[in-house]
């Protein structure tokens, strides 16, 4: 059975602004334009689940997108991270003290050098599924765009900006490549930034390629998400438009080259693949950079 059982609130704010105006005597045109928006998500309540799962995008067909009251709408639901075990003492060194019994345990007592260390959320002094927390939201916060022309004695030029910030990305394509799943398959370059190649200051845990009992490249966590914000150069323009007195010598009342290019840039800090695309594990059909020329002709 399906039915209306929760309530979802999107709040923002959304701006516009053009301006045109002409130049050396009226034979420069120009124009420049932006929009920009906000949205900020949140459930409000959703009947008697505490979460609700979504099935899509995954990653390796697993879902990490949740959503629960007071969090955004498509979270990230995953463990948090305090960095990486750098020597057995500071793996010895992280305890929970039961507050009844007063009994004191490791919270990792398996984990090795290396591995990441795992919050424990719930204060159970265990890691389990129960410490994944809702963090990060799939959804841009702002979106934007921007775009000018001008035309002067029959050229014209004419481009389009866009991009979203506020959005996080989880790089399973990364966590997988870097072979935590012991499958010898082929590693990317981020390996050297792994706890092998930098015991002392690495961002990424031991790569774990005979084992991975701690789960450092199988648990979802916060290691792996990522800012998805972007800047993108979507469309370029330039054209020339024959005066008309030659035009009409072929016949035409307008005769208009131009070359055009799409998707020619982006701008983003998120390498692995294209942020507009984000689907989870990078196995999306990316967008296509386009290059292009025509001719316009009226008769």
């Amino acid at each position: 059975d399906r039915g209306n059982m929760g309530r979802v609130t999107n709040k923002g704010w959304e701006f516009s602004v053009a301006y045109r105006n002409t130049a050396a005597q009226g034979k420069l045109n120009y124009s420049v334009w932006g929009n920009f928006s906000t949205n900020k998500s949140n459930v409000e309540e959703y009947g008697s689940q505490p979460l609700v799962r979504h099935e899509n995008p995954n990653i390796n067909s697993q879902s990490i997108l949740y959503s629960g009251v007071g969090h955004p709408w498509y979270s990230y639901y995953i463990y948090r991270t305090d960095g990486i075990f750098r020597s057995q003492e500071e793996i010895d060194r992280y305890v929970s003290k039961n507050a009844e019994t007063g009994e004191v345990t490791q919270v990792q007592p398996d984990a090795k050098v290396g591995d990441l260390k795992f919050v424990d959320t719930n204060g159970d002094g265990v890691i389990t599924d129960d410490d994944r927390v809702l963090t990060g939201c799939y959804t841009p916060k702002q979106t934007y765009s921007f775009g000018g022309s001008f035309d002067w004695k029959g050229f014209d030029f004419s481009f389009m900006f866009q991009g979203v910030a506020g959005n996080y990305i989880y790089n399973g394509t990364k966590q997988m490549a870097m072979n935590g799943r012991a499958d010898m398959g082929n590693l990317i370059s981020d390996v050297y930034d792994t706890w092998d190649f930098n015991p002392s200051g690495s961002k990424y845990p031991r790569l774990g390629l005979v084992d991975d009992n701690n789960g450092n490249y199988v648990k979802f966590s916060d290691v792996f998400l990522e800012k998805g914000d972007y800047l993108r150069l979507k469309n370029i323009q330039i054209g020339y438009t024959l005066p008309q007195r030659i035009s009409k010598k072929v016949g035409m009342s307008n005769l208009r080259f131009y070359v055009t290019a799409t998707n020619l840039f982006t701008f983003s800090e998120f390498k692995e693949y294209d942020p507009e695309s984000n689907d989870g594990d990078g196995s999306a059909y990316p967008v296509m950079k386009y290059f292009g020329g025509g001719v316009s002709l009226k008769f």
